[in-house]
């Protein structure tokens, strides 16, 4: 029977019950499962029978990601196996809590905050290469955790670059389009459209200096002019975050 077969490509790790289905996309199905402890958990499981090696090999790359990286802004790993990895449950996305960042203050600490987390991952010779609001979450206790390193690439001799495009057309950078190799640039024009979408501005030209600029440099259309994840962070950090914060604040103010 094909129900029969298909549920054993989606291997069920001993002891997991699976009961709600959140996503199926290149070859990987998003479920909330329950872990044999009661712990709630996402289950992402491989499709073992796909026939595209890309995806195999990207879904082993998360698994060694998960084992390696140790941050609070990248998710927890609560189990692993041949074709299935277990990550925390996080409360809500940046989508869903856009509204909340009303205050340029709070704009101002979310960004240095998802900054510090590309510095480590870029220090660790990843690079993101999807970020965008739906990759944002938060935990209950508000903290904010950069998810989905599905399509994390390797800075340094990525065997995967320039097999397929990566990224989401409203919050990738130009150059991953161009089949370019992962490089820390890519995701510092991510964070800059994320940053310019939260300050309800089209233009970075309308957000006040020195926010403004900062993120017109992450938005350039040469890679090597955008800030690393470092510098930005730094550029952000008081008492120059505490300035820019009341320079935006007077920007919206005055409005378009």
């Amino acid at each position: 029977m094909p129900s029969e077969a298909r549920e054993s490509v989606l291997a069920l790790p001993e002891g997991w019950n699976v009961w709600q289905a959140l996503s199926c996309r290149n070859g990987v199905s998003v479920h909330r499962a329950t872990a044999p402890d009661g712990r709630i958990a996402v289950l992402k499981r491989l499709d073992l029978e796909t026939p595209d090696p890309i995806a195999r090999r990207r879904f082993e790359r998360e698994q060694r990601f998960a084992r390696i990286l140790n941050h609070p802004g990248l998710p927890a790993w609560l189990g692993m196996g041949e074709g299935w990895l277990a990550l925390e449950v996080l409360a809500t996305s940046l989508d869903e809590r856009r509204n909340a960042f009303g205050r340029v203050e709070d704009v101002v600490a979310l960004l240095r905050t998802m900054g510090r987390t590309l510095a480590y991952l870029h220090g660790r010779g990843i690079v993101h290469q999807d970020l965008k609001p739906a990759h944002v979450l938060f935990r209950a206790t508000g903290r904010v955790v950069l998810i989905d390193l599905g399509s994390a690439g390797l800075i340094a001799g990525d065997p995967l670059a320039g097999r397929e495009a990566i990224g989401s057309p409203a919050w990738a950078a130009p150059e991953q389009w161009a089949g370019a190799a992962p490089a820390p640039a890519a995701d510092l024009w991510s964070l800059g459209c994320i940053g310019l979408w939260l300050t309800g501005r089209e233009d970075p030209d309308d957000v006040a200096s020195p926010l403004g600029p900062l993120l017109q440099q992450c938005l350039s259309a040469v890679p090597g002019q955008r800030p690393s994840a470092a510098g930005f962070v730094e550029a952000l950090e008081p008492p120059r975050a505490e300035a820019a914060s009341g320079a935006l604040r007077q920007s919206k103010r005055s409005g378009p």
